[in-house]
């Protein structure tokens, strides 16, 4: 509501308006700033709600479901430009319909590339697994966990680093 309430502190001239989901809110009010001053709305799309909806075990049918995913995408065709954090959600939205000129990768604040090349200096036979973000039931946790006995029961090293 900052840009609603405080639009003097702000300012007025805009090339751009920059929305970020989520939460969807700030996509809705960033679309609404871009009508209301005439600026070009850019929605990056860090996260597709409606699909995490499905992954925490709503029903494809539910109304929050629906009404999400009508929102995500209404923004999206709204939008001069969308900007997603992973191919996996660029080919998502081409599916639903969204151009795909229209939809650029800008990943996570990581150059993959640069970490390509590096190798180890010494061979390991050691396993290590990373993950950094939260994990909850959208991370299936229980699947983690079977996964991570499996791994045991195969005689692997293994070294879990979190966050």
């Amino acid at each position: 509501f900052n840009i609603i309430f405080n639009r003097q502190k702000i300012g007025r001239k805009f090339d751009i308006i920059l929305g970020t989901s989520g939460p969807i809110f700030a996509g809705i009010l960033a679309y609404i700033y871009s009508l209301i001053y005439k600026a070009d709305f850019v929605f990056e799309v860090r996260d597709i709600t409606y699909l995490q909806m499905l992954a925490t075990m709503s029903r494809d049918k539910s109304m929050g479901v629906r009404v999400m995913k009508w929102l995500e995408l209404f923004l999206c065709k709204k939008a001069k430009s969308v900007i997603v954090v992973t191919e996996g959600f660029k080919e998502i939205l081409i599916q639903e319909g969204i151009r795909r000129e229209k939809v650029s990768v800008i990943y996570n604040g990581v150059n993959v590339k640069e970490y390509e090349e590096v190798t180890e200096k010494e061979p390991s036979n050691q396993l290590v697994l990373t993950y950094a973000g939260t994990i909850g039931i959208s991370q299936d946790i229980e699947e983690l966990l079977d996964f991570y006995k499996r791994l045991n029961h195969e005689n692997k090293s293994l070294n879990i680093i979190g966050e």
